[in-house]
């Protein structure tokens, strides 16, 4: 391809077309982004204790009972989402992914 028909090509109405439209999308996406992240910033600044310290309520709790509710979800919430890893990898089923089968 020489200079004159990359020219061509580059200024053709339909590759300024999807130029507009790509950059057009990407400022669109990134506004978003934007108002999104700096309401999630201040959503964590003003909730930080709660970030930092997400299990205290728990673990400050006199009662056993709410202790072990939290730890089967947790438990139950690492499985799905090991379960979910699998299944996007194409490897439900497959023994090779736990542990002591090599």
């Amino acid at each position: 391809i020489g200079p004159a028909e990359f020219w061509s090509i580059a200024s053709d109405a339909r590759t300024l077309a999807a130029l507009r439209l790509s950059f057009g999308a990407a400022f669109i996406a990134a506004l978003v982004n934007a108002v999104f992240g700096l309401l999630l910033a201040w959503v964590l600044v003003r909730s930080a204790g709660v970030v930092i310290h997400p299990v205290d309520p728990i673990g400050g709790s006199a009662s056993v009972a709410i202790k072990v509710f939290y730890a089967g979800i947790v438990l139950c919430v690492m499985l799905l989402a090991t379960e979910l890893a699998m299944w996007f990898a194409g490897r439900r089923g497959d023994s090779s992914l736990r542990r002591g089968s090599e």
